[in-house]
């Protein structure tokens, strides 16, 4: 499958995508300090049967930062659906992958309706949508963050992060077992200051008790799933949030951890074409649909 990649002027700054295949547009949301290249086996599944868009967020891989202020969660759902309707590729279908997530909920919350450019559906592997302690939200956060967003921090937080050994044991936390070429490309996002820099300013303003306040007023169907190895968003931390939502599942998938996604792809896409076809984005899947693809509803 041919992958189209875009670089593209808009909102005041560069944006990286990476557009394939053809049908209902299905936008690929990647987490906290990725890029595109999370969703490498995953786009070419979902490009059979779709357009798929994978977008690289404010200020990762290789779309620029913006002003510190549009990397809270509410800009940057606004600024990431500017984007895809000024190109064309207004999603029917989000799908996100840890912060993606709670961006593909706020998108979904900001694009109501039933026209041509409202969001139909939302799916999400290891969603991170748990607020932070309230201690860290009121007392720490406050003194941490105006240490952690400058960019002499981010510059030397960039030169550990980067050490192959650091990487390594971080992504070893998460619980998943990555293919090589997932673990290089996340060496080399960890050792780039802007990249890390951008991670630690949208850490900084993530408002997820804002987003929590409104799940019941997200009225697409949703469809969650996470690993029983997930020590970072456990099935037990997210299933009140998941109830709260009036069309929404939560998946837990035996032997998976955090990086669900990248362990087991072909999974990953299954799953969303199964919320395509619960949200009547395409046609219903066929007798023999791969298990634990979401139910109609419940959690």
């Amino acid at each position: 499958m041919t992958v189209r990649a875009r670089v593209v002027a808009a909102l005041g700054r560069r944006w990286y995508l990476e557009v394939s295949g053809r049908g209902p547009v299905v936008a690929l949301l990647h987490g906290t300090g990725a890029s595109t290249g999370s969703w490498r086996e995953v786009a070419p599944r979902l490009a059979e049967r779709c357009t798929v868009v994978a977008v690289d967020l404010p200020g990762h891989g290789r779309t620029e930062g913006p002003a510190d202020r549009r990397l809270a969660l509410a800009p940057m759902a606004d600024d990431v659906s500017a984007l895809l309707r000024r190109e064309g590729l207004a999603p029917a279908v989000v799908v996100g992958h840890s912060a993606g997530v709670a961006v593909a909920l706020e998108m979904a919350l900001r694009r109501p309706g039933a026209g041509e450019a409202a969001i139909r559906g939302v799916a999400g592997f290891g969603a991170a949508l748990v607020p932070p302690p309230w201690v860290y939200d009121t007392t720490l956060a406050p003194l941490v963050n105006r240490v952690v967003t400058t960019r002499a921090f981010a510059r030397v937080a960039a030169l550990v992060a980067g050490r192959p050994a650091v990487v390594d044991s971080l992504l070893k936390s998460t619980g998943s077992a990555l293919p090589p070429e997932s673990v290089a490309e996340y060496r080399a996002r960890a050792g780039s200051p802007s990249h890390v820099r951008a991670t630690l300013v949208m850490m900084a303003q993530w408002d997820l008790r804002g987003l929590a306040a409104r799940l019941p007023d997200v009225r697409v169907p949703v469809a969650l799933a996470t690993g029983d190895r997930d020590a970072w968003t456990p099935a037990s931390a997210l299933r009140g949030l998941v109830a709260r939502m009036p069309d929404a599942s939560l998946t837990v998938v035996p032997g998976a951890g955090h990086v669900l996604h990248e362990e087991r792809p072909a999974y990953a896409a299954e799953f969303v074409v199964a919320l395509a076809a619960r949200a009547g984005v395409l046609p219903p899947a066929p007798a023999g649909a791969p298990a634990g693809a979401p139910a109609a509803s419940g959690v």
